[in-house]
């Protein structure tokens, strides 16, 4: 889609006005899609990482163990 926007804005043929902001707006909105994209993670995969830091934390805490005075 970005690429689309890029194409439209940066031709180098005299395009309509209408069209260029066309372009313009197609730009936006695939840079705000890949940005979102690469934020999001599946739950799976967050749960994975917040197990392995909870067993982290759990085994590093004070007195947890026993072995500690």
């Amino acid at each position: 889609m970005s690429a689309v926007g890029g194409v439209l804005v940066a031709a180098p043929v005299a395009l309509p006005a209408a069209v260029v902001s066309v372009g313009g707006y197609l730009l936006l909105g695939g840079s705000i899609i890949g940005a979102v994209s690469q934020t999001a993670i599946s739950s799976e995969e967050y749960g994975e990482k917040s197990r392995k830091s909870g067993e982290n934390s759990s085994e590093n805490s004070p007195g947890e163990s026993g072995n500690q005075p």
